[in-house]
């Protein structure tokens, strides 16, 4: 459902540029390592689906992706000419009472697989994230050219070039230099390993409730706007309740599940967040107005 439709009368509207910041943050943080990711060389004959993957982007802002050697698919593969591929990352929400994709993002490129040689270089030189280098120094490493991605999500299908993408790579980059060197503190958003740091955040009911966040924007009290709307049968009691299907630099996705449907809504943050400081000042800086 488009977030601009209301699902209640007394909703509240959020300006394009916030989306916009939203999807662009949700879909880098996708292809910088969050998820589990499924490559398919559509094109090769027979065609192949790489499931044993790791991804990320580079230091320099490439995105790339690592085959494990002992993938099935990659045993009689030929890695020295490049392959038309079809690239899908999903990431799951990370609530461990409800088992819900939070966000996917799909898109189609050029693989043009690496050498040793130049896998190696590219690991020295730091461009690699530590998941990716450890695959590729025993499998087979590629960069991937792409125009475009496309976000699934609870705000529908966003397409997301390639040039925003690197915008914002090169913004992060910024953040983290200046999250270490101003404050000793590291980005959270800057690597998939550090999201635990956020997800900590988020679920520490001491700092937030999430239940009094989603009545407060449902009474129109708090900033932001519902997503989408879904009916549910045979729910768990143990899945009832608000939680949270994301936080990231923009803000918060949350959903509430009741026994017969799940409402999804964004909770916006004043500014955008690098550091865990940042995040908790955020979450505290929600205003409810009457």
């Amino acid at each position: 459902m488009h977030p601009d439709l209301s699902l209640f009368p007394n909703r509240t509207s959020l300006a394009p540029a916030v989306w916009q910041e939203r999807s662009l943050s949700t879909a880098y943080r996708l292809l910088t390592g969050l998820g589990n990711s499924v490559v398919v060389a559509y094109r090769e004959e027979p065609m192949r689906n790489f499931t044993a993957v790791t991804h990320g982007v580079t230091r320099s802002g490439d995105l790339v992706v690592a085959v494990s050697d002992c993938d099935p698919s990659a045993q009689d593969a030929d890695f020295s000419e490049p392959m038309s591929v079809r690239l899908t990352i999903d990431k799951a929400a990370p609530s461990l009472m409800l088992n819900v994709a939070a966000a996917s993002v799909h898109l189609l490129g050029e693989a043009h697989w690496l050498t040793a040689e130049e896998s190696k270089e590219l690991l020295l030189a730091g461009e690699l994230s530590e998941r990716v280098g450890e695959m590729a120094s025993s499998g087979h490493l590629a960069v991937i050219e792409y125009e475009r991605v496309l976000l699934h999500d609870a705000c529908g299908v966003t397409p997301v070039c390639a040039c925003d993408i690197q915008a914002e790579h090169e913004r992060c980059l910024r953040h983290q230099e200046e999250a270490f060197f101003c404050s000793l503190e590291q980005d959270i958003f800057a690597h998939p390993e550090l999201e635990l740091s956020a997800v900590d955040v988020v679920s520490d009911s001491r700092l937030m409730d999430a239940g009094a966040i989603f009545d407060g924007l449902v009474l129109g009290a708090l900033e932001g706007a519902f997503l989408a709307r879904q009916d549910v049968t045979n729910v768990c009691a143990h899945s009832l309740g608000v939680i949270c299907l994301d936080v990231d630099r923009t803000g918060m996705t949350l959903m509430c599940v009741d026994h017969n449907e799940a409402i999804t809504a964004f909770i916006p943050f004043a500014t955008r967040v690098s550091t865990r400081p940042e995040l908790v000042n955020a979450i505290k800086g929600l205003k409810f107005h009457s």
